[in-house]
């Protein structure tokens, strides 16, 4: 009974992370793919094994929540009129503004090779962040009568799954169940899984786009499922797709970063 209770919560909560450990995972294990074993062996002694790292800044929190605004940012969807001015987006303290800034570090750090602790955790961060940015609900807050503030990228916007209330941000974090604490073998095989499924195209875009990409997916699919309602069976489908093909696109996208400058 304590761990359904438990289950419940965490399902209700209302989350500061994108996807699952092993949704961070597998976008580093798709990057990581990418390179020649030699060009792996390279990329890791840069950076560290990425796919452990891929996770660790969902726990950094645990010590501070100074960093939680650098894993979104809330471009504005007002779908109902309200009262007050929308003003979500800050210059800095957000994931575009976060990943241009932990770039600049990890390049920095690279040719001094100073505080390397330090330079670790914006090695992580940026890791974490190319899989945060592919998150459609990490790049948009809903405007609404009911939340006219925001719904905090679908934290606020709940449905049901399965029978259980669940909000609809969690629901894509865990990939509608598919990214559910897998090992790193299991980790493996789905990368490559995916990889087979949605094949790399011309790499294209700047942070920026990338974010504005996720924006307009979360209008145009994401929000498609009614509040308070069982997810449909062709929504649930489509979001699975939906899902591999934005794992995908994250590491494929962060294997052509890591080119530029970590090898």
């Amino acid at each position: 009974m304590h761990i359904a209770i438990l289950l419940f919560s965490w399902l209700i909560s209302i989350p500061l992370g994108a996807w699952s450990e092993s949704g961070h995972q597998v976008v580093a294990q798709i990057a990581l793919n990418q390179f020649s074993p030699a060009e792996q062996t390279k990329i890791q002694a840069v950076m560290g094994d990425i796919v452990k790292m891929a996770a660790e800044p969902d726990g950094y929190r645990e010590i501070s929540t100074s960093l939680a605004g650098w894993h979104y940012i809330d471009y504005p969807w007002v779908e109902e009129p309200v009262a007050e001015p929308i003003k979500l987006v800050r210059k800095k303290d957000n994931i575009v503004w976060a990943l241009k800034e932990a770039k600049k570090v990890i390049q920095k750090s690279l040719k001094d090779n100073r505080h390397p602790e330090f330079a670790h955790i914006f090695k992580a961060n940026f890791v974490h962040f190319m899989g945060d940015i592919h998150q459609p609900l990490h790049c948009i807050s809903r405007v609404t009568e009911k939340n006219p503030k925001g719904d905090k990228g679908g934290n606020l916007y709940f449905v049901k799954f399965e029978n259980r209330k669940i909000s609809l941000h969690v629901l894509w974090d865990i990939g509608f169940g598919s990214l559910d604490h897998l090992t790193l073998n299991e980790v493996a095989a789905l990368a490559k899984a995916i990889e087979a499924e949605v094949p790399q195209e011309a790499i294209t875009g700047s942070f920026e786009d990338w974010s504005k990409e996720s924006y307009y997916l979360a209008q145009s699919e994401v929000y498609k499922t009614p509040e308070d309602q069982e997810v449909s069976k062709s929504y649930v489908e489509q979001g699975k797709k939906r899902v591999k093909k934005r794992l995908a696109l994250a590491g494929y996208r962060l294997a052509k970063e890591l080119r530029e400058w970590a090898l």
